[in-house]
């Protein structure tokens, strides 16, 4: 996926509107705009993308998780739909294990600036 850090400009695993994890270069714009697509997240899909501009949001929702990112638009749907995967793969290994401040889940997926919500946060 090359250059990760300069496509993902925000991602995040969420359950019951609570951010369990997030990825964000501290943009509080980008933030809001996360939250408000996080409350309108289309529950009769398992995934789900839409491409505004030159960024594309994808979901991919399963087992009452929701897997959400937006990333520059040359990464493409596949690719898209490939790192949602490749998220949920590494958050589930996590949560296997119980440990819940693994900050590997974004480190093996190439974003290191990561933010581990440790009580859960609002998002709708």
């Amino acid at each position: 996926m090359g250059s990760i850090q300069n496509t993902v400009y925000y991602c995040c695993v969420s359950r019951e509107n609570r951010i369990l994890y997030v990825y964000s270069g501290g943009d509080g714009e980008i933030e809001n705009l996360a939250t408000l697509c996080l409350e309108k997240t289309t529950p009769f899909h398992r995934w789900y993308f839409e491409t505004m501009g030159k960024r594309t949001y994808g979901f991919l929702i399963e087992d009452g998780y929701i897997y959400f990112i937006i990333v520059d638009e040359s990464l493409g749907n596949p690719g898209v739909l490939q790192f949602l995967e490749h998220l949920r793969d590494e958050f589930k290994k996590v949560a296997r294990k119980g440990s819940r401040g693994n900050f590997l889940v974004f480190a093996r997926i190439g974003l290191r600036q990561l933010r581990v919500v440790e009580e859960g946060e609002d998002c709708g």
